[in-house]
This record gives C-alpha cells, structure tokens and sequence, in this order.
C-alpha cells in the first residue's frame, strides 16, 4: 500500500465511490483525506434539463439571471447533500474530511486539483456508470488514470 500524507477521494455518492472513501478512510490512517465532488453541469442529477425546465424551455442565451441562480444554488444544495453522506461516513470511523466542490468535466477537475492542491494519491471508484452510458461517455476512472500526475488506486 502506498503510503500517502494528502488523498482525493472523487466522490458523487454511488456504491463505489462510498467504498473509495471507505478504502481510503482505512489504508490511509494518517493521511489529510479530501473527498471533491464534482458537478457536471451536463449530466449532473440538476442538470441542463433541470435549467431548461426553470426557463420554460427559453434558449440559455435568453435565460434570466435568476433562473440561472435558481439552477446554481440547486447544483450547490445537491453538492452538499452528497458531501454530508461523505463527512458522516468519516464521522462514524472517528476521522475528519476536508470536502470541495468543484464545477465542470469530471476527469478534468480530478486531475486540476491533484496538481494545485500538492495531492499524493487519488482513490476513486473503477466507474459510476453502467451500459451505454459508461460506453458513450467512456470512464472518468479511465481518463484519471491516464491523466493523474500521482499514482491512482482504483476501487472496485
């Protein structure tokens, strides 16, 4: 096991990603562990077609900027919601967390903020996704693993 001061746990609330955690939370005792949860705005559960529904259907360019803030603090609330599961999972193992919430491409963000935030490991899940949807969007887990300027531990 590789022995790491500061981990990154990709977290978004699925099976695999609590076993991330999970992992991480009991190889990596003396490690400052940072669950992110990234929001895409594309395929998040509030995502562009929650933002269409809230314009009644107007095109982005046209779209208020209240709805847009409306959209914003729903993308936020769902965030939070899903990095309390994370803190309360750490919690019940007598651990603190530090979570972040980023914005855009998953892989991209993982990947950003391994190198800004002097991150030795990432421990994610192997996907979060199944069928088509993993097959036309391929995996995040994949591109990571590519990408990552520090070692990757693939949960599964």
């Amino acid at each position: 096991m590789t022995s790491a001061d500061h981990v990154l746990v990709p977290f978004e609330g699925s099976s695999l990603s609590v076993k991330a955690l999970e992992t991480a939370l009991a190889h990596h005792q003396n490690a400052e562990i940072t669950v992110l949860h990234v929001c895409n705005p594309v395929t998040s559960e509030v995502g562009l077609v929650e933002l269409f529904r809230l314009a009644d259907g107007a095109p982005p360019g046209s779209i208020s900027e209240s709805i847009w803030t409306d959209w914003y603090e729903r993308v936020r609330e769902r965030s939070a919601d899903v990095l309390e599961v994370a803190a309360e999972l750490a919690e019940d193992r007598d651990r603190e967390i530090r979570t972040e919430t980023a914005f855009g491409d998953p892989d991209r963000e993982i990947v950003e903020f391994a190198e800004r935030d002097d991150i030795d490991l990432i421990v994610m899940g192997s996907h979060t996704r199944t069928g088509m949807a993993r097959i036309w969007l391929g995996s995040v887990a994949d591109r990571v693993v590519r990408t990552a300027p520090v070692p990757v531990m693939i949960v599964r």
